[in-house]
């Protein structure tokens, strides 16, 4: 990697990145002018930049006056017209989700423990979000709450992939009834409660003979489709 830039005094003004790959330029760019000795402008630059690099987007809410004020990508977030009172930001916030929110926030103001939780927001086009929401309260010298400062993440790939294993850990995946791993837990709680209470229990098991000859004569999409028909049967009959 060679870098290459003009030095006015100690600070680089401009600085060009280029990679080299099996000996061929493959790309270039100018750095903006934020490199250098810490000031209030270059921070905020640095801060700026952080937030359009990962998307993330800073908050912060004035509790005097009741308005919040968003860094980073809330364009992208909310649309042209992000809120700007918290009863605004609420109105978009997934109202199964609300709850458990305000459980997290009022422990943190009257608790002082950790701010973090995970939240659906409604976007301007109608979609839903999942964002990681990380604040701060801040107090003055006689220790009221003043502002929170925080931030949201969008986490919504995350959320999918631990829906989807949750699944597929809780059922099986060709009959959608309760996975063998739900199943052996159930299980042996259902043999721990006969053993404290003294009660009985009673479990059914059935085998499907010859499975591989149909799998090798017809395909395994032909049994599976006995399998699904099974478990339906069954489970019409027992009335899970």
């Amino acid at each position: 990697m060679l870098v290459t830039g003009e030095y006015p005094g100690s600070i680089i003004s401009s600085a060009c990145f280029r990679w080299r790959s099996k000996g061929t330029l493959a790309e270039s760019f100018t750095l903006p002018e934020f490199i250098g000795p810490p000031t209030v402008d270059r921070e905020t630059n640095w801060l700026k930049a952080a937030m359009r690099a990962t998307g993330d987007v800073a908050y912060h809410w004035d509790l005097v006056a009741d308005r919040i004020a968003w860094v980073g990508g809330s364009l992208e977030l909310f649309g042209p017209e992000p809120p700007t009172s918290p009863d605004e930001f609420s109105a978009l916030i997934n109202p199964r989700d609300l709850p458990a929110r305000m459980t997290v926030l009022s422990d943190h103001f009257t608790e002082g423990r950790p701010y973090e939780c995970d939240y659906r927001l409604a976007q301007a086009d109608g979609s839903t979000v999942w964002v990681h929401d990380r604040g701060q309260v801040q107090v003055n010298r006689a220790g009221k709450p003043v502002s929170m400062v925080g931030t949201l993440r969008r986490v919504t790939d995350l959320k999918l992939r631990q829906e989807a294993l949750e699944q597929s850990v809780d059922q099986d995946r060709l009959t959608g009834r309760v996975s063998r791993v739900r199943l052996i837990e159930m299980t042996e709680r259902a043999l721990e409660w006969a053993r404290r209470t003294d009660g009985k229990a009673a479990f059914l098991g059935i085998g499907v003979d010859r499975m591989s000859m149909v799998n090798n004569a017809f395909g395994s999409d032909t049994g599976d489709a006995i399998i699904v028909g099974i478990a339906d049967r069954l489970a019409s009959r027992l009335g899970s």
